[in-house]
């Protein structure tokens, strides 16, 4: 029987791997990694309220609309005039 010495190092390279995540897990508080989802791609200022991007039509002017929770407009920002080249995409 022939011992392969890369198959018997991989072992032991996930044993010790193992052990350091169990250790981790038991010296560390869960919080430390813990990974914070991505804000909603429809918050443009984070605030944690969804934003509204509104275009004319006619000239393409764009306005974005900054949102309150209570679904009134906060404030406002105007965004460049489409010059034709560019298409507003509406996401869900």
């Amino acid at each position: 029987m022939k011992c392969n010495v890369a198959e018997k190092l991989a072992e032991y390279f996930k044993l010790i791997m193992l052990a350091a995540a169990y250790l981790a897990c038991i010296f560390s508080p869960p919080s430390v990694y813990a990974l914070q989802p991505p804000p909603p791609l429809d918050d443009f200022n984070t605030d944690g309220v969804s934003d509204i991007i509104v275009k004319r039509v006619g000239t393409g002017q764009a306005v974005l609309w900054f949102m309150k929770k209570d679904g009134t407009k906060s404030s406002t920002k105007t965004l460049l005039a489409n010059d034709g080249t560019w298409k507003l995409v509406i996401c869900e």
